[in-house]
């Protein structure tokens, strides 16, 4: 069970180091909170570094699990991690030891020596664990620790060995050349651009020194053109080796990528951190100050970890990382494979996973690379949800780099096969930048980048590097109704799978040439195993009746006509299906017929007992391989094909093991006991052992209608990439034909090496209480449109328990359900003392909504819309929410926290030539919508405000960023006024201390201090903020109502996120549970726990700030840029109209009626619905009898509803009762 396609991959790419830039893998965890981190598709150890330099490393203990499919990597790193805490050799040692090809004498040595060093403590697990880095570094099996004491061996080799040596630098020499040899077949006289990330956001300029330093790495194997240090490099470096067969560098390396190259491009202060002037590189070079950058920040980076080490647990595991995944959350053990190419079980054996270890099955923080490019963004989350704590602080990672469309938010459309939130709903996850619209980090947004042609969008379609952050929701009250839950997941089949629908096909064909390849190669993510595990996971959190849902489901993609290729691949369906336990298919007669067993034939005869799923083993003649040596055809995707031998019948099982050796089997054939034991061939593509190959299938088509050789081939996928082989292989693309019978198939009732099948462990779910003072209970219901592919609106739904709560309730008390914001929900009962306050998944909006309350049966719903994007973005608290979580923390949802004090600080000169890349970076076009856009330039033409106080706010960002650097010919200045007339004047003023570097972010803040002027500080800190005035020079930014308010909000958010304090018990934000605690004129709108706290000689230069700093809080002020994951196209509830379950096609509203109804919705009334005051009269219209004088018509449903008439119950039912007839039935049952 592979969960992802398999592909014959002749040659695959070793990544030593890293091709973006570093990043803080805690910046989304508050600062003082100690965090277990997961790193799937770890790569080198850049990022980890540079999370001990940025984010709070030295204060917190970080416990790192790190997963990666190549040993080589984790050899490398856990080597350099021991010689920085050892610290007895210089930096330019490490970074030559870890970045270049090949090195000189002393480096070399010092290699040997470490690598010898470590084999010594390296006997087992155990003796490691308990040797000198066993508290650093732990192994989390033995298998692991295996694999890398290979690399280490070698890594040791000595010179006065000669003939070892020889042949180990002749064998890395030999490498080197065949993957010089593949990077000139693949790039020729160009280069590869990935490494413009590094440079952003400057990047004017950097498109030739991106190319040098390309070129220049890959003719010598080292970042400089020094001769001298040329020269004395002599021998190949064997922490580049790679054992694995097939496995070489890959041709995109550069190993500056993995910095911050942008700092090589502008000036920083003389005591800015990480200045490149502190690094001393030898020579000259087109891209020596790019070095000195990497190497600065390389130094600083080692430093810190250095100092933190105790701090820090760093736990590896040689594995594919959806299979750690899966292993980690309590799956029996030994039930999967260590990756779809090695039969090896993955066992996690040490001690820190057995009963009370220490080794972490759950996090506070998940980083997954982009693997989602390569392994499916539903493969990899539903993978790792259940692995994240469910708290309001945990975050899963996700990044990609290959957008699978032209521009990013259409590919983020297609990133979960359906309505990203709808999805991501059913995961129990929530994509927090997709309802915000908000993010501070840089990206090209797609206004700017459909402004671009030619080479300048190729340099930027490689530039941005979109990150993702995911939180967890609890789903434990989330309830869909069984059909339109099916609807949905069905509609996400069709999605995954849409290469199979051949009208599919023919659209890919008719895109521009620039882009049909590249949609040609991006399918084939998904195996039907993988829609399996997302119906797991689905199952898993309880949030519908699964047993209805899975029988809708199954019918669904029976009767599918979509997918062409569909039938092909249903047995596999059903197969995981069962083997997964999420089906009853006993029952279809297509899967489990009460005859098959008794129609056995040939070879199968005597198997009276055979299971409803086997496992087929066919071994493949290393010779059938040979057109794939050439790399040719490198990826075509595989299947096992089984062909009736009586019948013109075929199935498709694309879930593959695959890997070189030989097979050893035991037992009797065909029979419960017979079992196939494979032995591994390292040499792999370069040895004569032959392919073999395995996949659960279906005995009902094994053996159908008394089939007694069925046909087993291996064979390739019928995709546009693979026509060109049918002339070689024929047009079934088979590679190898056999059958049921013949010595090269094995049938077994388990998989080889293994004694049972795979599993996926039940989510073990967050415990919520469900009950409060009214000991009601309730769930939320979410509504899908008619198409079934999206959630449109929801209805809560809360039984009242408490005698209390009933009472009023059923005396007429009044009931309101009231939004404190779109996330929640509060029903109070006769007083606000008597109240629920319900935390919402999914954002609803009070516009049109209804209450409904039946009093004597005692309970009451409220049905809303879901808020629609446009609306959500006119909301002040909605842009950087801060809110209040476990009653005593704060957290910031989707603004990252920073550490001033190590970001690098721009030097403002008089010379702006260096600073004129702030422009684009801080500029309107690149932070705002195409929407947001249109209504600044309006507002521009009318020379009045815009429509949105965010619009404004960006405005004004702009503004200041500029001021301060003084660009544009505009007048420089550190002191900010945020000027609104009618409340006053300046309500607030930001006094700028420096620009730095968000690096990890690839942006920029302004550090300073703010100063909320109000009623109570005035009288002493008048005559100070008034000479600052007298002084003049100072910036009045105009504000208008909404936009002053929309700063209260935020600024909070801006101080929270680079705080070097603690909130104390006594916070002000804690004691109201409000953030801000007012947004009206004169009041303090901030907590002052921050107050006065600044480093010695902030704001020196300012003689007022001695007196005044008592009454300022730092703040880390960013560039707020819209999110790339939002789009401007309908989605989930994407316009603010009535509740509804059949919402089609629905029309984003136009920008400037978005804010008006935002505006609108804090006083939108809500339709209130008594049902009790309703029954004994016609739900439609009222009437006391029927039409014909007699009693009034039931609901044959729910026997609640009264009509009196069939055409007031018709009219009745499309309107509203169609949404809660279900639920007045089951109540009405429940009664009786």
């Amino acid at each position: 069970m592979s969960l992802k396609t398999v592909g014959l991959q002749r040659t695959s790419f070793f990544y030593p180091f890293g091709n973006t830039p570093a990043v803080c893998l805690t910046q989304s965890l508050p600062p003082d909170q100690d965090a277990a981190i997961l790193l799937l598709g770890c790569g080198d150890f850049r990022n980890v570094l540079f999370t001990a330099y940025a984010g709070h490393g030295a204060c917190r203990k970080l416990d790192y699990t790190c997963c990666d499919i190549e040993a080589e990597v984790i050899a490398r790193n856990i080597l350099a991690y021991t010689l920085i805490v050892d610290d007895t050799n210089p930096s330019q040692i490490l970074w030559a030891l870890y970045y270049q090809v090949i090195i000189d004498e002393e480096t070399q040595k010092c290699l040997q020596a470490q690598a010898k060093k470590l084999l010594g403590f390296a006997d087992s697990v155990d003796t490691w664990h308990n040797g000198p880095y066993g508290a650093l570094i732990r192994f989390c099996d033995s298998t692991t620790l295996q694999e890398v004491v290979k690399l280490w061996e070698s890594y040791s080799i000595h010179m006065s060995d000669t003939k070892k040596y020889n042949e180990q630098q002749s064998f890395l020499k030999g490498q080197w050349k065949k993957a010089q040899e593949f990077q000139q077949n693949k790039i020729r006289d160009g280069a590869v651009l990935d490494g413009m990330r590094s440079f952003a956001p400057v990047i004017k300029d950097s498109f030739d020194i991106v190319v040098a330093q390309y070129r220049a790495f890959w003719k010598s194997g080292a970042s400089t053109e020094d001769k001298k240090a040329l020269t004395a490099a002599k021998y190949f470096n064997p922490m580049l080796l790679c054992l694995r067969d097939g496995l070489i560098p890959h041709y995109g390396l550069d190993p500056l990528l993995g910095f911050h190259l942008a700092l090589s491009r502008i000036d920083l202060a003389a005591a800015s951190p990480l200045s490149p002037a502190v690094a001393a590189v030898p020579g000259t070079g087109k891209f020596k100050d790019q070095v000195k950058t990497a190497i600065a920040q390389f130094s600083a980076w080692c430093q810190a970890f250095r100092g933190s080490h105790h701090l820090c647990t760093v736990r590896v595991v040689n594995s594919d990382a959806i299979a750690f995944s899966h292993v980690l959350k309590g799956s029996s053990t030994g039930t999967w494979y260590r990756s779809p190419s090695d039969y090896r079980s993955l066992i996690l054996g040490s001690a820190d996973y057995g009963a009370g270890g220490a080794g972490p099955r759950y996090f506070d923080e998940i980083d997954t690379s982009n693997l989602t490019d390569h392994l499916g963004s539903l493969n990899i989350l539903t993978a790792v949800r259940p692995l994240v704590w469910m708290k309001p602080t945990s975050v899963i990672q996700t990044e990609m780099l290959l957008p699978r469309e032209v521009t990013f938010s259409d590919s983020a459309d297609k990133l979960l096969c359906g309505d990203l939130p709808t999805v991501a709903l059913i995961l129990g996850l929530k994509p927090v930048h997709y309802w915000t619209n908000a993010t501070a980090t840089w990206h090209l947004n797609d206004s700017v980048f459909s402004d671009l042609t030619g080479r300048a969008a190729k340099i930027n379609s490689v530039m941005s590097r979109h990150s993702i952050i995911w939180r967890p929701v609890s789903c434990t009250t989330t309830q869909f109704d069984s059909f339109p839950m099916a609807k949905l997941l069905y509609s996400v089949y069709l999605e995954m799978f849409e290469d199979e629908s051949w009208e599919k096909r023919f659209q890919t064909f008719q895109l521009q040439d620039t882009h049909r390849l590249e949609k040609l190669t991006q399918f084939h993510q998904y195996t039907r195993a993988s829609l399996v595990s997302l119906l797991s996971c689905v199952k898993n959190l309880n949030i519908c009746r699964w047993s209805e849902v899975v029988d809708h489901f199954v019918e669904l993609v029976k009767d599918d006509t979509h997918l062409n290729m569909g039938p092909h691949y249903i047995q596999s369906l059903f197969v995981h299906l069962k083997v997964l336990d999420l089906s009853n298919l006993e029952k279809l007669d297509f899967f489990h017929p009460a005859s098959y067993r008794k129609d056995l034939k040939g070879p199968l005869r005597g198997w009276t007992d055979i299971p409803d799923v086997v496992c087929v083993t066919l071994v493949v003649p290393h010779s059938a391989l040979t057109i794939f040596k050439e790399n040719k055809y490198g990826g075509a995707v595989c299947h096992l094909t089984l062909q009736s031998s009586i019948a013109m019948t075929q199935c498709f099982f694309p879930d593959l093991q695959c890997a070189f050796g030989r097979v050893v089997a035991t037992g009797t054939p065909f029979s419960d006991g017979y079992a196939v034991e494979i032995q591994q061939d390292a040499k792999g593509w370069n040895g004569d052992s032959p392919l073999v190959v395995s996949a659960l299938v279906s005995t009902c088509f094994l053996v159908e209608s008394g089939d007694p050789a069925c046909e087993v081939h291996f064979a390739l996928k019928n995709v546009p990439t693979t026509v060109p082989l049918i002339s070689k292989l024929g047009h079934e693309l088979a590679i190898h034909k056999s059958a049921v019978g013949k010595s090269d198939v094995f049938i077994t009732k388990h998989r080889p090496n293994m004694n049972s099948h795979i599993s996926i462990s039940p989510e073990k779910l967050a415990e919520e209480s469900l009950y409060d003072e009214m000991e009601g209970q309730w769930y939320l219901r979410p509504i899908l449109a008619l198409d079934g592919a999206r959630v449109v609106s929801a209805i809560v739904h809360a039984e009242i328990k408490s005698d209390t709560a009933l009472s009023l309730l059923r005396a007429g008390a009044e009931v309101e359900f009231r939004l404190v914001n779109p996330f929640q929900l509060v029903l109070s009962i006769g007083s606000a003392s008597l109240y629920r306050k319900f935390e919402l998944p999914i954002p609803l909006t009070a516009v049109k909504s209804k209450t409904r309350i039946a009093r004597k049966s005692g309970w009451v719903e409220y049905e809303a819309s879901v808020c629609g994007l446009a609306t959500l973005a006119c909301r002040d608290d909605l842009v950087f929410p801060m809110t209040i979580v476990d009653s005593d923390k704060m957290l910031l949802e989707n603004l990252h926290y920073v550490w001033p004090e190590v970001l690098p600080l721009l030097h403002i000169s008089k010379t702006k030539t260096k600073l004129e890349w702030l422009n684009a970076t801080t500029s309107t076009k690149m932070t705002m919508t195409s929407p947001e856009f249109d209504d600044y330039d309006q507002s521009q033409k009318a020379n009045g405000p815009p429509t949105s106080a965010r619009v404004g706010l960006k405005d004004s960002l702009f503004s200041i960023f500029v001021h301060f650097a003084g660009l544009q010919n505009t007048a420089q200045s550190t002191i900010f006024g945020l000027h609104n007339e009618s409340a006053g004047g300046v309500n607030i003023m930001i006094l700028g201390s420096g620009l730095r570097m968000d690096m990890a972010n690839q942006s920029v803040c302004l550090d300073a201090a703010v100063l909320p002027l109000h009623h109570d500080m005035m009288a002493d800190g008048l005559q100070a903020i008034a000479k600052i005035h007298s002084r003049g020079g100072n910036i009045i930014v105009k504000v208008n109502d909404a936009e002053l308010t929309l700063w209260k909000h935020i600024l909070p958010a801006f101080a929270e996120r680079c705080r070097a304090w603690k909130h104390s018990p006594s916070c002000e934000y804690l004691a109201t549970g409000k953030i801000p605690l007012t947004t009206e004129y004169g009041k303090r709108f901030m907590c002052g726990c921050g107050f006065g706290v600044f480093p010695d000689g902030y704001l020196k230069n300012l003689k007022e700030m001695e007196h005044l700093c008592k009454f300022a809080v730092r703040v880390a002020i960013p560039v707020c840029y819209s999110s790339p994951i939002s789009n401007e196209k309908p989605s989930m509830g994407s316009t603010d109209g009535p509740p509804s379950v059949g919402m089609g096609s629905l029309g984003m509203p136009a920008f400037s009626e978005a804010v008006r109804m935002a505006r609108n919705a804090a006083t939108a009334v809500t339709q209130v619905e008594d049902l009790d005051v309703k029954k004994g009269s016609c739900f439609e219209c009222g009437a006391k009898k029927g039409k014909d004088g007699k009693t009034l018509l039931k609901c044959s449903r729910c026997k609640f509803a009264q009509y009196c008439s069939t055409e007031c119950q018709k009219a009745n039912w499309t309107k509203e009762h169609k949404a809660f007839c279900k639920q007045l039935k089951e109540l009405n049952d429940q009664a009786e």
